[in-house]
Formats: structure tokens, sequence, C-alpha cells
């Protein structure tokens, strides 16, 4: 008789100090894991081991926090800076279709993120298509787009291949170069133009000189 009440007083011990309280912590681990809420805590206070079992989970847990909270905070500024860039950036897979563009890429094709995620490159007129830079496998292209206005505009596109959860993607970062094009148009110009008229009155001197003969 004695053993048998001395076997009841243990295992009540053990459901009211062990047993009872393994069940509320693993309950309260579980509530974490299936919501993912990492500001969620052990309420385990005990002094024992399993109180210092608890305390490290809830240490762990808040290291965890800060570290997703970190991370959310870095995906948000790169998203920022994506987004405003002065320069249009695009994502697109392997087959050439769009994955993600900035705000200055969708105000350059005139279109909603809706309206062109998913749709080909080429679909969007932003596919270099010169055989000599696919030949050459240039990083860098310039592309002539239709863009609101008469004349449109001329993009220098520097493509950056990259591997992103294991699939390949081309990073394309499309610059403006239109300023820069007229102005070396008019460069070339001006010196065709000065050339020519040097030419001229050379061309009459020697004729000069030469009748002078």
């Amino acid at each position: 008789f004695r053993r048998v009440l001395f076997r009841s007083v243990i295992l009540f011990l053990l459901e009211k100090l062990i047993l009872s309280r393994l069940k509320v912590m693993s309950g309260e681990v579980q509530a974490i894991a299936s919501n993912g809420n990492l500001d969620g805590r052990i309420s385990d206070a005990g002094k024992d081991e399993l109180g210092v079992f608890a305390r490290t989970l809830n240490d762990t847990l808040e290291q965890l926090e800060k570290t997703q909270i970190q991370i959310k905070n870095s995906e948000e500024w790169f998203r920022i800076l994506f987004e405003y860039a002065p320069d249009g950036i695009f994502l697109n897979d392997s087959r050439g279709n769009l994955l993600d563009a900035n705000r200055k890429t969708l105000l350059l094709l005139g279109k909603s993120k809706d309206e062109t995620v998913g749709k080909s490159l080429k679909h969007l007129q932003l596919l270099v298509t010169e055989e000599e830079d696919v030949k050459k496998k240039k990083s860098i292209h310039e592309l002539f787009f239709p863009a609101s206005g008469e004349n449109g505009v001329v993009l220098e596109i520097q493509n950056f291949p990259i591997t992103f959860k294991d699939q390949n993607i081309t990073l394309n970062i499309a610059r403006d170069i239109t300023e820069r094009k007229s102005l070396e148009k008019m460069k070339e110009e001006f010196i065709f133009t000065v050339s020519h008229e040097l030419r001229t009155p050379l061309s009459i001197v020697k004729a000069f000189l030469g009748n002078l003969q």
C-alpha cells in the first residue's frame, strides 16, 4: 500500500510541477510557431530547470524578433531605393518576362505595374534586338524607346545577370541619355560645320597661289 501511495504522490507531483507546465509551455510554443508572431513569450517563470529553459526560449525569441525587424527594415529600405531611383530599374526572368519594375520604368512605359508584370520585354519594347549586341553579349546597350513625346527617348540599358532563390534573373538599369545623345549630335554637327568652313577658304587660297605661279 505504501508503494502505491508513494507512486501516486510522485505522479501527482510530476503532473503538478512538471507535466502540466510542459503542456502549457508546449501550447505556447505551438501558438508562436503557427502564427509566426515572434513577440510571443513563454509564461513559465519558475526557478527550476523548466523556468531556466523557458527564459532561454524567451531570449532566443527576442533575438529572432530583433533580427526579423532588422530584415523587414532592410527590405523596406531597399524597396524605397528601388521604387524611387532616378533611373529605370526592372527585373526579368530567363524567358524574358518582366518580374518587377520601379516607378521610373513604369513612367517610361506609361503603364501600371499590373499591366506590365508577366509581359515579355519584347512586347513592352524593352528588349535589345540588335544582332551585334546579342552576338557580343554586351552588358550595356542603347535602345530607342518610343515614349511619350514626338521624338521618344534614348535609353542606355545595363544588364546584370544574377541568381535569386535558385532562379536566373536579370537586373536591368535603364538611364535616359536622350539629352546626352542630343549634345553629342550637336557637337558632331558643329565640328563638321567648322571643318567645312575652314576647308573652303583654304581651297581659295591654294587656288589663288596656283594662279600666281
